[in-house]
């Protein structure tokens, strides 16, 4: 699977065999697909929140300092980033400054999606610590590509078939072992 077909809202829409394979294509950079869609789930809370205060603004979308009050735009900025970073580490979006996001059900949704990400993640790390160390030590070089198939033919006295059938297996181990866990979403997306 390559990246570009692996979006938002894709992941959840596969069933879960294909979730795993997209874990087994990406085990390297996955947890760094997790960060993006985190990072992209709070663009999009500060996109609605802007597009709010510009609609206060009136037309011009200038701000206007009023009355004697100091106002810090930074401060508030980085009151902003951490209300959002709060909210998107527990899941709880109670806060008013929440409330009047039209797009709170895609946030919701949005933060499902990656909080089953990295559970399954991590269910997917522990199938392969379960492995046994023969298998592992095949595994874990071609899913962090320290290591081509015929790196480790060589270093194992083994053949680059032999070599593949060990990870074709090894794919399948791990999708088994993981799959059966995962909670099929694609039937009511």
């Amino acid at each position: 699977m390559h990246l570009k077909e692996f979006t938002v809202g894709s992941y959840f829409r596969r069933e879960p065999a294909a979730r795993a394979d997209i874990m087994f294509d990406n085990y390297e950079s996955f947890p760094r697909i997790i960060n993006c869609f985190e990072k992209n789930l709070k663009l999009m809370i500060l996109s609605e929140k802007a597009c709010i205060r510009n609609a206060h603004r009136g037309e011009l979308g200038v701000r206007i300092q009023e009355g004697t009050k100091v106002s810090s735009p930074t401060e508030k900025q980085a009151i902003e980033s951490m209300m959002i970073d709060q909210a998107l580490a527990t899941g709880d979006f109670s806060d008013s400054y929440f409330k009047d996001l039209k797009v709170m059900q895609d946030i919701y949704d949005g933060y499902t999606e990656i909080s089953v990400m990295c559970a399954e993640y991590e269910s997917f790390k522990a199938a392969i610590d379960a492995m046994p160390d023969v298998d592992r030590k095949i595994i874990l070089p071609i899913l962090d590509g320290s290591k081509t198939r015929g790196e480790l033919a060589d270093e194992l006295g083994l053949t680059q078939e032999a070599i593949s059938q060990k990870v074709k297996r090894g794919r399948k181990w791990i999708k088994d072992n993981v799959a059966i866990y995962m909670a099929d979403y694609s039937v009511s997306a």
